[in-house]
């Protein structure tokens, strides 16, 4: 990613590079305001909202409570022989296990996280400027050899006593 990264910036005008740091700086996400969320909010999945991850959010606000679910109705019901919620301890607790590792190793690669989404945006902005840059050019192009666009040529001339 990074060597296709340094080879689309290679492409771009210098002013095109200051408008690629300008709107880069606008909408880039920064590793500490992501760890925030994560503190304090992990549990409803405001740092994966952060990032754009709006499914993995979603998951981390309801796999935790449907887990939960699943693991105290199998512990209310563990000594009630025929319960329905008896064979949902299990998969309960292992819900629950599987949250609290998600959520253990969004720890530690939470910015790594932002890193990827940074130098996604990166490429999504270059590749904007550049179609941009290629729409202002086949406008420009289309008049290339007149001063005037087509339709001004098509216009009757003044007279001679009209100046």
């Amino acid at each position: 990613m990074a060597a296709n990264l340094i080879e689309l910036k290679q492409s771009l005008t210098e002013q095109q590079l200051k408008v690629l740091e300008l709107e880069l700086n606008r909408r880039k996400k920064s590793t500490p305001l992501a760890y925030a969320p994560w503190f304090f909010l992990s549990w409803i999945g405001t740092h994966k909202f952060y990032l754009g991850k709006i499914g993995e959010g979603m998951a981390y606000i309801f796999l935790p409570w449907v887990a939960l679910f699943l693991f105290v109705g199998g512990l209310i019901t563990i000594n009630q022989d025929g319960s329905p919620f008896l064979g949902l301890l299990l998969p309960g607790s292992a819900a629950l296990v599987a949250y609290a590792i998600w959520w253990f190793v969004d720890l530690f690669t939470l910015h790594s996280q932002v890193e990827r989404f940074n130098e996604q945006l990166e490429v999504q902005i270059i590749r904007s400027i550049q179609r941009s840059a290629r729409w202002v050019f086949a406008k420009s192009r289309k008049h290339m050899g007149a001063p005037y666009p087509r339709s001004l040529y098509l216009l009757p001339r003044a007279s001679s006593q009209e100046r």
